[in-house]
């Protein structure tokens, strides 16, 4: 009988920690990423963002930069998402863009 109350008591404290899919873990953090077959849509809208994220998956199709506090895009920010193909960045009060922002992306739709 003792085993069992010491199983259940281990099992409830396993259950008090954090899941391997909560934000502590997500490689998007602060955004949310979805993935799907051929890459992965990255929704950074509403984070209040100061700064475009560093850790964009390079295998990034869509980017909503929207409703954030950017002012600035910096030069080549995106130089590593090739397959960068749509980009929001309404609701921000973009000032000033770097030298060649969006080269080496497939941008169609912004």
């Amino acid at each position: 009988m003792r085993t069992s109350g010491v199983f259940c008591w281990f099992i409830g404290i396993l259950m008090m920690c954090p899941s391997p899919t909560e934000n502590n873990l997500d490689p998007c953090t602060p955004c949310k990423c979805t993935f799907y077959y051929g890459g992965v849509n990255v929704n950074c809208s509403n984070r209040l963002l100061y700064e475009i994220p560093e850790n964009i998956p390079p295998n990034a199709t869509i980017l909503d930069l929207g409703i954030n506090r950017l002012t600035q895009i910096p030069e080549k920010i995106f130089s590593k998402n090739a397959m960068l193909s749509t980009i929001f960045l309404h609701g921000n009060n973009i000032q000033s863009l770097g030298d060649d922002v969006f080269a080496g992306t497939k941008i169609q739709y912004m």
